[in-house]
């Protein structure tokens, strides 16, 4: 980006759209594969649906690769590490998405072979589902794990080279983390606390707002 406001504008921007993708995936588009009666019976039956929530992910996952290479840019003199591990846990994130709708896709196919099955068959297949859908779940607890990291990667930087207000940039930090936090709870045999993932969620419509109105530009001199 050739100036601050130029960086903060597209950064902000594509954090806000992100956001707007992810409620609309979640919330209407993935909703009739989540919800009841299950995937075994909507998965056929909304294969475009599902399609499209794929390339809609992979769309806003790859916005926090664009904003690590942006930010790199920007951060590489003052937080070279930081900045370059801004990009590789952005790029991971990016690659677990893409494996988590790979299973949201073997579940509309699954779907479409207990469509055509015998009574007997169903019955197996019936029988396999939980296994089937813990796939995709344990692929997308990964991938938003990931995800919540890269931006917390991506806040401590803004935090270290103080170019927001460090109440602020401090709060996308705490907020990073505690998502990863209550993420990790599903690797050790628990339920993820919901209220554990608002917190980034108000710092990704507070934080990018800030950053088309005042811009994003490195003016510290810390190194990681």
């Amino acid at each position: 980006m050739n100036t601050p406001r130029v960086a903060g504008i597209t950064v902000g921007t594509l954090f806000l759209c992100q956001m707007l993708v992810g409620i609309y995936i979640n919330f209407s588009l993935l909703q009739p594969l989540t919800g009841e009666p299950g995937f075994l019976h909507t998965g056929a039956a909304g294969s475009v649906t599902f399609g499209i929530a794929a390339l809609a992910a992979l769309a806003s996952a790859s916005v926090n690769l664009i904003v690590a290479s942006i930010s790199y840019r920007i951060f590489n003199a003052t937080s070279p590490v930081l900045a370059l591990l801004a990009v590789a846990f952005a790029a991971v994130g990016l690659t677990l998405t893409a494996v988590e709708y790979t299973r949201v896709l073997e579940l509309v196919s699954y779907s479409q072979q207990y469509q055509a099955a015998t009574p007997e068959t169903k019955a197996l297949l019936e029988t396999l589902k939980p296994v089937v859908a813990a796939s995709r779940n344990w692929a997308h607890f990964m991938a938003i794990g990931t995800s919540g990291f890269s931006l917390f990667i991506f806040y401590l930087m803004l935090f270290r080279a103080s170019v927001a207000p460090r109440l602020l940039t401090g709060y996308g930090v705490l907020a990073a983390a505690t998502q990863v936090c209550a993420v990790s709870q599903a690797f050790i045999g628990n339920s993820i606390p919901l209220p554990m993932l608002m917190p980034l969620a108000i710092a990704q419509l507070i934080l990018p707002l800030y950053f088309i109105v005042r811009g994003l530009g490195a003016r510290a001199g810390v190194r990681a």
